[in-house]
């Protein structure tokens, strides 16, 4: 046995299958809230405990309202689909983060919560780690925006620290000697944080610590907001949202802001105010005591997360969370309109002018799509050449339309080559939200039907979206880039044509049919690809062609004559077009072919079967070695179409003539 190859106890095999089922039981009867979501964020499993805390009925109904379960806003400040997606990236890159969030009941009940989400081992279909969420309910919080009345004043969390607020700093007493003002000084100027304290019926402030003087901000007292104000310390664009947190500390509210301030050097920097509200013996607001902190690298970081760093625009996942987030929340009367843009030819001027020019030929497209739209429209990337636009609160199409035309026009240009000119434009489909669907996925899927129509008029229009075009009527062709399109969809149309070309001029089949086979391992990412045979009418089955991976050995000459016996899992569930496949081995469990697989270190497999005269001639099939899988439609596909390719040529190699039937 190679050092890739790794035994198991006998007992542990034999008892695996019913492990297994005992864990998901488990699983779903915890009490403690559990979800398991996808690289997408969508559920893929959720348990009885997530259903019964936050009032679901069943699986289906928390699948289907899960993105409904949080408010808009969290409190602090951010939006709770942008936060969702943060924490889940950071998940990634840290493989754990723990965080504060309120959720929501389906009655929209607030539940403040501790959420822990863990990067697993298995992927999924996008060859993403699944990610596991644990959800555990704490104590009650203030929610933003609230006043605070009785035993809720002065029990507002600040980060992790709850501070005192029915005392002033004046008058603690001290602690061993130190008096707590001088304690707090002492703190301060250790922390990397710039603390105050707000005198809200005199309209003074005093900051504390260190960061006094990266921050350039006086130490004394000073008139607040007025001298930050007068003297542009603040960020003009900002001012009314400094006058809007002094208003709310005036009124006893908290609500942690985001406020541009200028640091030394004159370079404008986010910092964020969490404060606390001091109130007398009446409940009237009389000091606000704080923190500011430096949020500059946390929003750029943000931005990373949420942007196509090339165009600027927001990337595909941000671009489907934040669409997906508007539409929660739009009332029954609200409408919308989403546009898929596609640059005409952009691919001929790639190809030709070089990528680097492409790059900027991106980057100024996407600047002129953005420059049509509003602040609250929502401007994405989601392709290499395409973009989607979603239109808040647009139920005039006129409008609508004149948008589309303005970007159709702008998109319009030549760039030269040294032997030719290309000229790119823009198709565009619109669908109408609710009319045209009432989800991202309904309205995408109808905005793409319609860019359809767009391309087959002759590309640089647009079209609105409207059942009457696609009535199954002959006349509804579809031209050639769109069918390329469309087959990408479902299975990698690229790849599978290169292979067929590559062995039909081939002159070493042989040789070249292992050449194929590591590139639709590549493609795949897998670890092993390869191609079993039988030539006794279906008794034994050889393998005869292998690729394998970096750092794995060849087992091609360890697996010659297998019997149908050992090999009769894999044809007994095979499905009618000769798929079948296994995410961690759990079909195989107690069948011979468990032993092969399990020898070899195999987590996940996915094989395609030729079946002639009764019998399965040959399959191909391709192993993950590393990890358990979820094999997608996409990779289901691209391996049942390439097998019929290869196994054509097989034919041919052997000295038999192809037979088109299966």
């Amino acid at each position: 046995m190679n050092e890739n190859k790794c035994g198991m106890d006998g007992s542990i095999k034999q008892n695996l299958n019913s492990v297994q089922e005992l864990l998901l039981s488990a699983f779903r009867h915890m009490s403690t809230a559990v979800i398991i979501v996808n690289s997408k964020l969508e559920i893929i499993l959720s348990n009885e405990g997530a259903h019964k805390l936050f009032g679901c009925t069943s699986e289906n109904e928390f699948a289907q309202k899960f993105r409904g379960l949080s408010p808009l806003y969290q409190p602090d400040g951010t939006l709770s689909a942008e936060g969702f997606v943060q924490h889940a990236a950071d998940a990634y890159r840290d493989g754990r983060t723990v965080t504060d969030w309120i959720h929501c009941d389906v009655n929209q009940v607030p539940l403040p919560c501790i959420v822990t989400l863990v990067k697993s081992e298995i992927t999924d279909e996008y060859g993403k780690c699944l990610m596991i969420g644990y959800v555990d309910k704490r104590v009650e919080l203030l929610p933003i925006g609230v006043e605070p009345s009785g035993d809720a004043k002065g029990s507002v969390a600040m980060d992790d620290t709850i501070l005192p607020c029915d005392i002033w700093l004046e008058e603690f007493k001290g602690v061993s000697g130190i008096s707590d003002k001088s304690l707090f000084n002492i703190i301060s100027q250790l922390s990397d944080d710039l603390f105050f304290v707000f005198d809200i019926e005199k309209s003074m402030i005093q900051y504390f610590g260190k960061m006094c003087h990266i921050m350039n901000v006086p130490e004394g007292k000073t008139l607040f907001p007025q001298a930050v104000i007068e003297t542009n310390y603040v960020w003009s664009e900002d001012v009314p949202k400094l006058l809007k947190m002094v208003k709310n500390m005036e009124k006893g509210i908290y609500v942690p802001m985001d406020i541009r301030f200028r640091a030394v050097g004159g370079v404008y920097h986010y910092y964020r105010y969490v404060y606390q509200i001091m109130f007398d013996h009446d409940n009237k607001p009389i000091f606000a005591a704080g923190k500011v902190a430096d949020i500059q690298e946390q929003r750029d970081l943000k931005i990373q997360a949420t942007t196509d760093l090339l165009t600027m625009c927001y990337n595909k996942v941000t671009t489907e969370t934040k669409i997906t987030s508007i539409f929660s929340v739009s009332e029954n009367e609200e409408e919308h309109a989403l546009l898929i843009v596609d640059i005409d030819n952009f691919k001929e001027v790639n190809d030709n002018l070089g990528h680097y020019f492409g790059d900027l030929v991106l980057t100024e497209v996407a600047s002129n799509l953005k420059s049509h739209f509003r602040k609250e429209d929502v401007v994405g990337r989601i392709g290499g050449d395409e973009f989607i636009v979603l239109l808040k609160n647009s139920s005039d199409m006129d409008i609508v339309g004149n948008k589309a035309q303005d970007i159709i026009s702008s998109f319009f240009k030549t760039y030269a080559g040294e032997n030719a000119e290309y000229t790119i434009s823009a198709s565009v489909g619109i669908a109408r939200f609710p009319l045209d669907g009432n989800t991202y996925t309904q309205l995408y899927k109808s905005a793409d039907k319609a860019l359809y129509e767009s391309k087959k008029k002759g590309k640089n229009c647009y079209t609105f979206y409207s059942e009457s075009l696609f009535d199954g009527t002959m006349n509804n062709t579809t031209p050639y880039a769109n069918a390329n399109r469309t087959a990408n969809i479902y299975f990698d149309a690229e790849l599978a044509s290169t292979l067929f070309d590559m062995l039909y001029a081939s002159k070493n089949r042989k040789t070249d049919i292992n050449t194929a086979l590591g590139m639709l391992g590549k493609q795949l990412s897998v670890d092993r690809c390869y191609i079993f045979e039988s030539f006794d009418n279906g008794d034994t089955y050889d393998n005869t062609y292998e690729w394998c991976g970096d750092g794995l050995s060849a087992e091609i000459e360890n697996l010659q004559g297998l019997t149908k016996e050992v090999l009769a899992a894999f044809f007994i569930d095979a499905n009618k077009h000769g798929i079948v496949y296994s995410n961690d081995l759990t079909i195989l469990a107690d069948e011979d072919a468990f032993n092969i697989m399990a020898d070899l270190n195999i987590k996940s497999f996915l094989h395609s079967q030729t079946k002639a005269n009764g019998f399965v001639k040959e399959f191909m099939g391709v192993d993950d070695c590393r990890k358990s899988r979820i094999w997608s439609e996409k990779e289901i596909n691209t391996i049942l179409y390439i097998r019929k390719i290869i196994s054509v040529f097989l034919l041919i190699e052997n000295g038999r003539e192809p037979h088109y039937k299966e």
